[in-house]
C-alpha cells in the first residue's frame, strides 16, 4: 500500500478535485480544507490505511493547520505508520 498515493486520493476526495490536480507543495488552504475537513480527512485515512491513532485534536492550536503543505501531511503519517511498526515489533 502506497502512503503516499492514499493520501492524496482522501485529499482529492475530500477538495472535490482529481488526485492528479493534487501538488505536493498544495497547502490545505489550497485545496479549500477547512477544519471539519480535515477531521473527515483524518477519518478516513484511519478508515483506510487501517489505523487507529490517538490525536487529540486542538483546532486553536492548529491555527495554522491550512498552511500545511500535502507534501508534509504525507511525511507526517508516514513517520506515525513507521512509528507504529516499530512498536510493534
Amino acid at each position: 500500500m502506497n502512503i503516499k498515493e492514499v493520501i492524496i486520493e482522501i485529499l482529492a476526495d475530500k477538495a472535490l478535485l482529481n488526485s492528479c490536480d493534487i501538488c505536493m507543495n498544495d497547502s490545505l488552504v489550497d485545496l479549500g480544507i477547512d477544519s471539519m475537513g480535515l477531521v473527515e480527512f483524518l477519518f478516513s485515512v484511519e478508515e483506510q490505511l487501517n489505523l487507529d491513532f490517538d490525536i487529540n485534536l486542538n483546532l486553536e492550536t492548529f491555527k495554522d493547520f491550512g498552511l500545511i503543505t500535502v507534501e508534509e501531511v504525507i511525511n507526517s503519517f508516514e513517520r506515525i505508520i513507521n512509528e507504529k511498526d516499530l512498536d510493534r515489533n
